[in-house]
């Protein structure tokens, strides 16, 4: 478990894995990302629960003036596991009581896949669209969505696997953060940064707007193609980019 600022939530997520059905060896391990806040109290509060339970706790983490990101707070978290197979779970999130039984289950029938499941959203109806869209994809869609705007189609904090997936593929990306959304809207560039106002952090996480002439790659492009006249096309072979090189598209 990942956790940045995260005093809130952490009670009920924490009481998720307690509750699990699975009789077998658990391990709960927690990464702090530089928390301000009461969550690392709030974590230890909680170390004497798990142990009583035979639940072994590990806890890891920095002070550091800011946070590392998530990519590297999961990867720490792994290394500092000793289990086989490895149960994602983030600090904001409560899990089904089976969830640890079941999906164990299938991970070791099938060493080499990520298992994940559907999910439900509290409150009811936050994120409807994105929520029926996870919960009602067949097992075809599982592939030929992935890249679509909804990004992965087993979502990561539903993510199950043997460790081996995470030896191979070597970790997470530490350095994958968006540094800033392009734009040539004047009103959108001169205000200066975006707000991601779903998010459940305090402050809410701001992201710069800058003039797509003032960026640098890599870019993700996520705007559809033929819809401005031509303008977008023009603006991106100003730049002299090579696609999967310098950009994606995600469209």
């Amino acid at each position: 478990m990942p956790v940045h600022n995260a005093a809130a939530w952490l009670q009920e997520s924490l009481q998720s894995v307690l509750l699990q059905t699975f009789r077998g060896c658990m391990e709960m391990v927690v990464f702090n990302d530089a928390s301000k806040d009461s969550s690392l109290q709030i974590i230890e509060d909680w170390r004497q629960k798990f142990e009583s339970a035979g639940i072994l706790m590990t806890v890891g983490g920095h002070d550091s003036d800011s946070p590392r990101g998530v990519g590297y707070a999961k990867n720490q978290a792994i290394l500092q596991s000793s289990g086989a197979y490895l149960c994602f779970l983030d600090a904001d999130d409560v899990m089904h009581p089976r969830r640890v039984e079941l999906q164990y289950e299938t991970a070791v029938r099938h060493q080499s896949a990520i298992v994940g499941c559907r999910v439900h959203r509290e409150p009811d109806g936050s994120t409807d669209r994105y929520t029926r869209w996870i919960n009602t994809l067949t097992p075809e869609q599982l592939t030929t969505q992935i890249y679509t705007a909804n990004g992965p189609t087993v979502i990561m904090p539903t993510w199950f696997c043997s460790r081996l997936v995470w030896d191979r593929v070597g970790g997470f990306n530490e350095g994958g953060k968006v540094a800033a959304f392009c734009d040539v809207d004047v009103k959108k560039i001169e205000k200066g940064f975006y707000t991601y106002e779903e998010s459940r952090e305090l402050p809410k996480p701001r992201v710069p707007i800058i003039h797509f002439k003032e960026a640098s790659p890599p870019f993700v492009i996520c705007v559809k193609l033929d819809l401005t006249g031509g303008q977008f096309e023009k603006n991106l072979a100003s730049l002299n980019l090579r696609e999967g090189v310098d950009y994606f598209l995600f469209s």
